[in-house]
């Protein structure tokens, strides 16, 4: 996606709008690519009275609070061996699993550790 126009080419669209110019001879004037930014930004104005752009929408908000993960960190180093299961049903977790283990290894950066039984050498 492109970046807005600046407001000051903005500014200058609108100002030219309100003399009776055409949104087509705006266009070729100012160089600008597209009929439609014209017509969008003329819109705008009209909607809300500025020529400021609308923010963006950069995705739906987190899912985990930072006290959400607070307490998952706590409950992990309180009980290390529980399970990725026990965790969101005991903390009643609002993502799937795969993602409170993403957390707890990027975020947290608490890896999983091997169980020391495993480890040890097994004799026959």
């Amino acid at each position: 996606m492109p970046a807005p126009l600046s407001n000051d080419l903005r500014e200058r669209i609108i100002i030219k709008h309100q003399k009776g110019i055409k949104p087509s001879q705006i266009q070729t004037e100012l160089e600008i690519k597209s009929l439609s930014t014209v017509y969008e930004i003329i819109r705008l104005h009209d909607e809300t009275g500025s020529w400021e752009p609308r923010p963006l929408n950069n995705g739906a908000p987190p899912k985990m609070t930072p006290q959400n993960i607070a307490d998952l960190e706590a409950k992990v180093k309180e009980c290390p061996d529980i399970s990725l299961e026990e965790l969101k049903a005991e903390l009643n977790l609002p993502i799937c699993i795969s993602r409170i283990c993403r957390i707890l290894n990027e975020k947290l950066n608490l890896r999983r550790k091997k169980n020391s039984f495993s480890l040890k050498s097994k004799s026959y």
